[in-house]
């Protein structure tokens, strides 16, 4: 195991990962909260799994960076992100041990140490936390709650409601279990407010290759009130292929888009 990090030098790491973050979001801490509580989770994940906490915490706060300059730029995000980090883990200088975890945990997919960073990735859209990260996202992008929950809820829900096929190490299923199952409660609870409130949406369940699916289907077009078809359509993204839901009003063409990445579907849980 590297050597652990003195309290001081974390803190110093953790406010120069800060600056460097908002100020790619322009004055937003959206993307460093989120990556601060990926940290959490890698930390508690490496702890129980027998890895160095620190390398794990700080790998959690790198895992997003330059992801946003990447996008602007139209360049591969990873190969960026990983270009980035080396010249900053270089400056920091933190002991060698601790920098080559850091290496494994960003740039070796098989690995326990990346294993590690994706199960805190995960957790980290469970639970409390993950509707405050979702709510986050959604409010940068200036989207309605409408268009947040029929969009971007849809991807949120197929996670939770197959945690076993996500996750990878124990430590992480045992703790995302309970946080994926108080999420589905709360999305239930608050889909249940707004329907209450006038708002014309309903949870849609359906199987698919064996997951369980949810989507947030309008009953009627929030603008104009008309009737709302409904179309789904295998979906080929640039990171991976799922399924897309296109939602189209008859009356005033007002259309929303959900899309589920499926690429981990036909896995069997470790």
């Amino acid at each position: 195991m590297a050597e652990p990090v003195q309290e001081e030098e974390l803190r110093h790491v953790v406010k120069h990962i800060e600056r460097i973050m908002v100020e790619e979001e322009k004055g937003y801490k959206t993307l460093f909260s989120h990556s601060m509580i990926v940290a959490g989770y890698a930390r508690l994940i490496a702890e129980s799994e027998g890895l160095n906490p620190d390398a794990l915490f700080i790998a959690g706060l790198l895992h997003d960076l330059g992801k946003l300059t990447a996008r602007n730029q139209g360049v591969d995000e990873v190969e960026y992100r990983n270009k980035v980090v080396m010249k900053l883990l270089d400056k920091l200088n933190l002991p060698q041990g601790l920098t080559e975890t850091i290496r494994r945990a960003l740039r070796e997919p098989g690995s326990l140490e990346a294993a590690i960073l994706h199960d805190a990735d995960v957790l980290s859209k469970l639970g409390t936390l993950g509707i405050y990260t979702f709510a986050s996202k959604w409010a940068v992008k200036a989207r309605s709650i409408l268009e947040a929950l029929v969009e971007g809820l849809p991807r949120e829900l197929a996670i939770a409601a197959n945690i076993d096929h996500v996750l990878v190490t124990g430590t992480a299923k045992k703790i995302g279990k309970k946080l994926a199952t108080r999420l589905l409660q709360l999305y239930t609870w608050l889909l249940d407010e707004l329907h209450g409130l006038g708002f014309n949406v309903k949870l849609v369940e359906e199987k698919y290759n064996g997951a369980k699916l949810f989507w947030v289907v309008l009953t009627t077009c929030p603008r104009c009130g008309g009737v709302v078809g409904a179309e789904k359509k295998i979906h080929h993204g640039e990171f991976c292929e799922g399924l897309k839901l296109v939602q189209q009003c008859r009356r005033c063409g007002l259309t929303m888009e959900s899309k589920i990445c499926l690429q981990w579907i036909n896995k069997t849980p470790n």
